[in-house]
């Protein structure tokens, strides 16, 4: 199963997420959703994570600086954004930092089950 993570500063943005999605039919297990940056980094330090997904705009440690501390702690962490944004300056960003896909605000179910789908293939590849 691949361990994920989901953190967003909107708790509504978290329950849509983990009620509307079938984890499993992706190989996914959600093994925490956090409120801010901080926390995810104290669970990713002792604990093995295989993919985040992470709003950009959050208070105390915005979603960019969180993909760069927790690449350093997991470098093969796979990452999907969320955001309410559409600016073209985080999402280049984000694409520097390596993540899967910048999906905007309100989540469309398909273009998420599309993008899991596609890291879990990518996951399986890697370890064959």
């Amino acid at each position: 199963m691949i361990n994920t993570l989901i953190v967003d500063d909107e708790p509504t943005v978290i329950k849509w997420l983990a009620g509307h999605m079938s984890w499993e039919d992706y190989g996914c297990q959600v093994c925490g959703s956090f409120l801010n940056g901080r926390d995810i980094l104290d669970y990713m330090s002792s604990r093995p994570v295989d993919l985040l997904i992470t709003d950009i705009c959050m208070p105390d440690m915005d979603g960019l600086e969180l993909i760069g501390r927790a690449r350093k702690l997991n470098p093969h962490l796979r990452i999907i954004v969320i955001s309410a944004h559409s600016n073209f300056t985080y999402a280049k960003e984000a694409i520097r930092l390596g993540v899967e896909n910048y999906l905007l605000k309100p989540i469309e179910q398909d273009e998420l089950a599309e993008t899991l789908t596609t890291v879990r293939d990518n996951i399986n590849e890697n370890l064959n």
